[in-house]
């Protein structure tokens, strides 16, 4: 049960920030976001999303790594909405390809260039193919510990955030 506590307080602090919608750092300190901010509507999609990964954790893991695609891909795409793309942009160029979007998130200074986020996000994506895994040519995935995993979605969102609410690009 520790465990268990400890998985849920991981996840459950990325969605601890509520006031984040709300606000945002800039040069003349904070400010109101507008409530129809696509970049904070979609973050606090993938907060929501976050909220109950770790159900996901102690069963198949085909099934973590769709909810991890997710989370990981709303993340991702709430920061380039915040550099001022938009969906159709996105759904066009990127798809639903966790790795490609993190890859391009990067390029644009989110900084996220952890090996092991880069090789989850290589196995989370396109990640729809992880909800009807039949007859689809999958890569093994008996290495994944889905409780690591899971930090590391944690750790992709926290950067996110920090970088959409404080204004920072590096």
């Amino acid at each position: 049960m520790e465990r268990r506590a400890l998985l849920v307080g991981i996840a459950t602090s990325v969605v601890s920030t509520p006031a984040w919608g709300q606000m945002v750092l800039t040069g003349d300190g904070a400010r109101p976001r507008p409530p129809d901010d696509p970049a904070a509507a979609r973050f606090v999609r993938a907060q929501e999303f976050a909220a109950g990964l770790d159900r996901h954790v102690g069963g198949d893991v085909g099934d973590f790594l769709y909810h991890a695609g997710i989370v990981s891909h709303l993340g991702l795409t709430a920061y380039l909405f915040n550099r001022g793309l938009d969906d159709a942009w996105c759904r066009d160029r990127l798809g639903l390809d966790v790795a490609k979007t993190l890859a391009f998130a990067n390029h644009l200074g989110l900084g996220c260039d952890c090996n092991r986020m880069a090789e989850l996000a290589s196995l989370l994506g396109p990640y729809g193919r992880w909800r009807w895994p039949h007859g689809c040519d999958l890569p093994d995935v008996s290495a994944v510990r889905p409780a690591t995993a899971l930090i590391g979605v944690a750790r992709l969102l926290e950067d996110v955030e920090q970088r959409i609410a404080d204004g920072r690009f590096r």
